[in-house]
């Protein structure tokens, strides 16, 4: 139970997940796919989002992951995705819609 809650706290944010995946996609820091440009700041209206200051590409920080496209909150899914790795016999996607209060149909494409 202690580890759950440790890794609530730690993803507690979808500011937190978004740090997160942006170090995992560019452990260097930030580095334009277009022109190599290492200066960027993110989108207010669209924060997953960075922007390249040299040439203005934009790439977000969930393209190319299993969370492309998503418009549930990052950490729903991060304690989806440590739930189901927790536990060797997996998670239902009942279990997930009553614990992460989603959809079914969300639940079960996770």
């Amino acid at each position: 139970m202690a580890e759950v809650l440790e890794f609530v706290r730690r993803f507690s944010s979808e500011e937190a997940c978004i740090i997160h995946l942006s170090g995992l996609r560019w452990p260097g820091g930030y580095v334009c796919s277009g022109c190599g440009g290492r200066e960027s700041w993110r989108l207010k209206a669209r924060p997953r989002v960075y922007e390249c200051g040299s040439c203005h590409h934009q790439e977000s920080v969930t393209s190319g992951t299993v969370f492309h496209r998503t418009r549930t909150e990052l950490p729903k899914w991060f304690l989806a995705a440590h739930l189901m790795g927790c536990d060797k016999r997996g998670v239902s996607a009942k279990f997930l819609q009553r614990e992460l209060g989603v959809a079914y149909q969300t639940a079960w494409t996770t």
